[in-house]
Protein backbone atom coordinates (compact mmCIF):
# COMPACT_ATOMS: atom_id res chain seq x y z
CA UNK A 1 0.00 0.00 0.00
CA UNK A 2 2.75 2.33 0.61
CA UNK A 3 4.40 1.93 -2.84
CA UNK A 4 1.13 1.99 -4.26
CA UNK A 5 0.18 5.40 -2.99
CA UNK A 6 3.54 6.51 -3.23
CA UNK A 7 3.69 6.26 -6.55
CA UNK A 8 -0.07 7.57 -7.53
CA UNK A 9 1.40 10.63 -5.15
CA UNK A 10 -0.58 10.35 -2.32
CA UNK A 11 1.27 11.88 0.07
CA UNK A 12 2.04 11.21 3.95
CA UNK A 13 0.91 8.10 5.91
CA UNK A 14 -2.88 9.86 7.02
CA UNK A 15 -3.64 10.29 3.33
CA UNK A 16 -2.23 6.73 2.91
CA UNK A 17 -4.54 5.73 5.84
CA UNK A 18 -7.03 7.21 4.15
CA UNK A 19 -6.44 5.18 0.36
CA UNK A 20 -6.39 1.84 2.24
CA UNK A 21 -9.86 2.47 4.09
CA UNK A 22 -11.38 3.72 0.69
CA UNK A 23 -9.56 0.54 -1.64
CA UNK A 24 -11.61 -2.00 -1.82
CA UNK A 25 -9.24 -4.49 -3.11
CA UNK A 26 -7.24 -3.91 -0.49
CA UNK A 27 -10.19 -4.12 2.31
CA UNK A 28 -11.05 -7.72 0.42
CA UNK A 29 -7.01 -8.48 0.79
CA UNK A 30 -6.84 -7.50 4.48
CA UNK A 31 -10.29 -8.65 5.88
CA UNK A 32 -11.56 -5.36 6.38
CA UNK A 33 -8.35 -3.90 7.58
CA UNK A 34 -6.81 -0.58 7.11
CA UNK A 35 -3.11 -0.11 8.49
CA UNK A 36 -3.02 2.91 11.01
CA UNK A 37 -1.24 5.79 10.45
CA UNK A 38 1.39 4.79 12.53
CA UNK A 39 1.98 1.71 11.13
CA UNK A 40 2.32 3.11 7.89
CA UNK A 41 4.81 5.61 9.24
CA UNK A 42 6.55 3.14 11.27
CA UNK A 43 6.76 0.52 8.06
CA UNK A 44 7.87 3.33 5.04
CA UNK A 45 10.65 4.17 7.97
CA UNK A 46 11.79 0.64 8.67
CA UNK A 47 11.80 -0.64 4.89
CA UNK A 48 12.62 3.14 2.86
CA UNK A 49 15.07 0.90 0.87
CA UNK A 50 12.32 -1.30 -0.16
CA UNK A 51 10.06 1.16 -0.64
CA UNK A 52 12.62 3.05 -2.93
CA UNK A 53 13.60 0.05 -4.80
CA UNK A 54 9.43 -1.02 -5.35
CA UNK A 55 9.21 2.70 -6.49
CA UNK A 56 11.51 2.57 -9.15
CA UNK A 57 10.19 -0.66 -10.52
CA UNK A 58 6.72 0.64 -10.55
CA UNK A 59 8.34 3.97 -12.31
CA UNK A 60 10.47 2.01 -14.60
CA UNK A 61 7.47 -0.55 -15.82
CA UNK A 62 5.14 2.65 -16.27
CA UNK A 63 7.59 4.08 -18.49
CA UNK A 64 7.76 1.06 -20.47
CA UNK A 65 4.15 0.80 -21.18
CA UNK A 66 3.80 4.14 -21.84
CA UNK A 67 6.43 3.54 -24.45
CA UNK A 68 4.57 1.12 -25.82
CA UNK A 69 1.24 2.47 -25.98
CA UNK A 70 3.14 5.47 -27.60
CA UNK A 71 4.48 3.13 -30.64
CA UNK A 72 1.21 1.22 -30.52
CA UNK A 73 -0.29 4.62 -30.67
CA UNK A 74 -2.89 4.07 -28.31
CA UNK A 75 -1.68 6.57 -25.51
CA UNK A 76 -3.40 10.26 -25.76
CA UNK A 77 0.07 12.14 -24.43
CA UNK A 78 2.79 11.48 -26.86
CA UNK A 79 6.17 11.21 -24.91
CA UNK A 80 7.56 9.51 -21.85
CA UNK A 81 7.13 12.09 -19.23
CA UNK A 82 9.92 12.92 -18.20
CA UNK A 83 11.71 16.10 -17.67
CA UNK A 84 13.25 18.10 -20.33
CA UNK A 85 16.49 18.78 -18.66
CA UNK A 86 16.61 14.70 -17.23
CA UNK A 87 19.97 13.34 -17.93
CA UNK A 88 18.94 9.97 -18.27
CA UNK A 89 15.28 7.52 -17.72
CA UNK A 90 17.44 5.82 -14.72
CA UNK A 91 18.44 9.62 -13.39
CA UNK A 92 14.85 10.47 -13.48
CA UNK A 93 13.61 7.40 -12.10
CA UNK A 94 15.74 7.42 -9.30
CA UNK A 95 15.01 10.77 -8.08
CA UNK A 96 11.65 10.64 -8.45
CA UNK A 97 11.22 7.69 -5.95
CA UNK A 98 13.35 9.68 -3.68
CA UNK A 99 11.46 12.79 -3.76
CA UNK A 100 7.82 11.07 -3.65
CA UNK A 101 9.37 9.52 -0.36
CA UNK A 102 10.82 12.52 0.90
CA UNK A 103 7.98 14.31 0.61
CA UNK A 104 5.40 11.64 2.31
CA UNK A 105 8.39 12.24 5.19
CA UNK A 106 7.81 16.26 5.04
CA UNK A 107 4.12 15.77 5.51
CA UNK A 108 4.23 13.56 8.27
CA UNK A 109 6.95 15.34 10.11
CA UNK A 110 4.16 18.91 9.70
CA UNK A 111 1.40 16.98 10.85
CA UNK A 112 3.40 16.02 14.17
CA UNK A 113 4.28 19.36 14.38
CA UNK A 114 0.66 20.34 14.00
CA UNK A 115 -0.62 18.12 16.82
CA UNK A 116 2.12 19.13 19.31
CA UNK A 117 1.45 22.79 18.59
CA UNK A 118 -2.49 21.87 18.83
CA UNK A 119 -1.39 19.94 22.11
CA UNK A 120 0.19 22.99 23.63
CA UNK A 121 -2.58 24.88 22.83
CA UNK A 122 -5.09 22.47 24.70
CA UNK A 123 -3.16 22.20 27.58
CA UNK A 124 -1.19 25.98 28.21
CA UNK A 125 -4.67 28.27 26.69
CA UNK A 126 -3.98 31.66 26.45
Amino acid sequence: MVTYACALGVDGSEETALLAQHDEDWRSQNQGEAPSVESIRSFRGRNRVVVQALLEITFQLALRRQRAEDVAGTTHSPGYGLPADCASERTWIVCEAQARLRRAEEVDQAADAAAAEEFWRFIMPQ
